[in-house]
């Protein structure tokens, strides 16, 4: 019996999202899994938050959660990002095979949650200046859970 091992999930997401022309177009290929340090805004990061197997003893498929976060520009600008991947993730990424750089995966199903929007405070208007409140933190914010497992890559 041979070992079966997953890919990195969030590499994949990240891939697979970079690869969307209606996101590319927005962002120009800025999605990231963590800030850069050099940055061009907007941006997107994604975080994997966990992947518990859904199964008891079999490791073949999990239930991965991620977030979003949509950083920089008006938050018109962010909103639509944010809204542009949500409608990717559950009409396009869901329910399909992926064959990927970062790994092979299917995908069972996407469930995406709402998106939160940064709202500024007075104190944050007060204290900083407008590049800095547009660039402090994510403007928009959203979580999707997806069920994954590995595929086969494309010819085996």
């Amino acid at each position: 019996m041979s070992l079966v091992t997953f890919p990195d999930w969030l590499a994949c997401v990240s891939e697979w999202l970079r690869d969307q022309p209606e996101l590319d177009a927005l962002i120009d290929g800025r999605c990231y899994t963590e800030l850069p340090r050099d940055k061009t805004f907007p941006l997107m990061v994604v975080n994997q938050i966990n992947d518990p197997s859904i199964t008891e003893d079999v490791h073949w498929a999990v239930n991965a959660l991620f977030q979003v976060d949509v950083w920089g520009g008006p938050k018109a600008a962010t909103w639509t990002i944010a809204e542009t991947a949500r409608a990717l993730l559950s009409q396009r990424f869901a329910q399909a095979a992926h064959d990927l750089n970062n790994g092979s995966i299917v995908v069972s199903s996407v469930r995406v949650g709402g998106i939160r929007r940064t709202t500024d405070t007075v104190t944050s208007q007060a204290t900083e200046t407008t590049a800095e409140v547009s660039r402090a933190r994510p403007r928009a914010s959203f979580d999707f859970a997806a069920i994954l497992k590995p595929g086969r890559p494309a010819g085996s």
